[in-house]
């Protein structure tokens, strides 16, 4: 699933689409959201697919897939994020503006999962650690944990957002936003004080 969430870059990168590798390797997984957030070094892809027997979810983040996302894994000075100190200042720039502005879109989603576990690759990966750390750390007064933060509701089968047959024909439109108005002027705070698992 992880290596799907490059969702096609082309040939010699990632040659598949988020539906061929659950089609190949996850057939009884479904999406059921896909989020397309330019955060200006990058327009990533994250995905939730749902296992059509038991419910249970999967949180799939897209790793670096521009040059421009090098410098992001290249800022490696020690930071806050959800209480923890020393978090890597690039993962956690990126995961404070992808949990921003794509976190209210997921959310609804989300609380209909029966369990939410957590992955990426490269990047994705790093990102998929910290959002579980804060998840887990259930430190619920913390605002980057209220930001990433959902409500599990009851469990239930989630529509499918591509065409079943094909797997390749969006059902529903796939949100891609230019970046936010305010991404430009505002900063993420210097120093920031639901329940998901890696595997």
């Amino acid at each position: 699933m992880a290596y799907g969430a490059y969702d096609y870059h082309g040939k010699g990168y990632n040659e598949k689409t988020m539906a061929q590798q659950l089609a190949s390797h996850a057939p009884d997984f479904k999406i059921v959201a896909h989020v397309v957030q330019n955060t200006l070094e990058a327009k990533d892809n994250i995905f939730i697919v749902q296992d059509s027997d038991t419910l249970d979810c999967v949180l799939v983040f897209e790793g670096t897939s521009t040059l421009a996302e090098f410098e992001t894994s290249i800022k490696m000075f020690g930071t806050g994020y959800c209480g923890f100190k020393d978090v890597h200042s690039g993962y956690r720039d990126k995961l404070w503006w992808l949990m921003k502005y794509s976190m209210p879109k997921l959310r609804p989603k989300l609380a209909k999962c029966n369990k939410v576990t957590v992955t990426g690759h490269s990047l994705g990966g790093a990102l998929a650690d910290i959002f579980s750390a804060c998840a887990n750390s259930q430190r619920q007064n913390d605002p980057d944990y209220r930001q990433q933060m959902w409500h599990q509701g009851t469990p239930e089968s989630m529509t499918e957002v591509y065409d079943p047959g094909t797997k390749t024909t969006p059902l529903i439109h796939i949100l891609e936003e230019d970046p936010p108005a305010d991404i430009l002027g505002e900063e993420l705070p210097l120093e920031t004080q639901a329940h998901a698992t890696t595997p």
